[in-house]
């Protein structure tokens, strides 16, 4: 009789290859344990600065943004990004995503305009200090959108994403950072044809 194989090891590796995303956050959660967590819940509208914040985008997997504009110039809209946990290990990751953003200045990479920490309104009634960062609004949808509503992209569309995306990558990699999360979610075509990488919430 043949000795049975082991296939242990095998789908170990298997299991491990596929968990490996989830690594990225695993610092994170083991902070969360020893930390009071705050979810946070932001009021709206409000004032902030020059700008005025009226609704939710997006929430993503570090933080919360929103739509507003300027006071002084309702027709120039921009995004506001604060971080979506009340922890410190997250409060310094986002403080580390707005001096990473303030390293560049690429046509395919998200600018951040001004940046900031101030008592925040809460749903509640109370008030949170936190840091946040206010970008330029991009016109667009992003590639997942893209995909949804065309199925595939058009040959010309491919190249330009290919294009700017490695022109984007180039530029933050040449100074010794990687994005670490790059998917369709996180890159945009603009109406003029552009694409942009954004959150670079996990970057390091």
């Amino acid at each position: 009789m043949k000795p049975k194989k082991d296939y242990s090891k095998k789908n170990n590796d298997k299991i491990n290859k596929q968990l490996l995303p989830t690594k990225i956050h695993s610092e994170i959660a083991q902070n969360q344990i020893n930390e009071k967590v705050l979810t946070i819940e932001i009021a709206l509208p409000f004032e902030l600065s020059d700008i005025k914040v009226e609704s939710n985008l997006s929430e993503g997997g570090m933080g919360f943004t929103f739509l507003g504009f300027n006071k002084s110039n309702p027709n120039i809209k921009v995004v506001l990004k604060i971080p979506n946990l009340n922890i410190q290990s997250r409060i310094d990751l986002f403080k580390k995503e707005i001096l990473t953003l303030k390293r560049f200045s690429h046509k395919n990479i998200v600018k951040i305009l001004t940046h900031g920490e101030s008592e925040l309104p809460l749903t509640n009634g109370t008030k949170v200090n936190l840091p946040w960062m206010v970008m330029e609004y991009i016109k667009g949808n992003n590639l997942r959108a893209a995909l949804l509503q065309n199925g595939q992209l058009e040959w010309e569309d491919c190249k330009s994403l290919l294009i700017d995306c490695l022109s984007a990558l180039k530029c933050i990699h040449a100074q010794g950072i990687w994005h670490r999360d790059i998917k369709p979610e996180n890159i945009i075509k603009t109406n003029r044809g552009v694409w942009i990488l954004v959150d670079f919430g996990i970057a390091k």
